[in-house]
């Protein structure tokens, strides 16, 4: 889904923006699509707070490259 045509991706992850980060070949497919100009938007699913790259598995997705939304809602993003 990160070949072209597509220009952005929105990620709906858990808590402040956690992905499995177990899973290496995810990480370097969004690595690989950020590196080809694709933005990948990271939001939270929760209904309060904030995207943050404080815990190891939201900061592997901002090592990718990937954007944090912050507090952006899904629509905003």
């Amino acid at each position: 889904f990160l070949s072209s045509p597509i220009r952005g991706v929105i990620l709906e992850t858990f808590g402040t923006g956690n992905a499995p980060d177990n899973r290496p070949e995810i990480i370097e497919a969004f690595a690989e699509a950020v590196a080809r100009g694709v933005v990948i938007v990271n939001i939270t699913q929760c209904h309060r707070g904030s995207v943050s790259d404080i815990y190891s598995t939201g900061h592997a997705l901002c090592e990718a490259g990937v954007v944090s939304g912050r507090d952006m809602t899904a629509e905003c993003a």
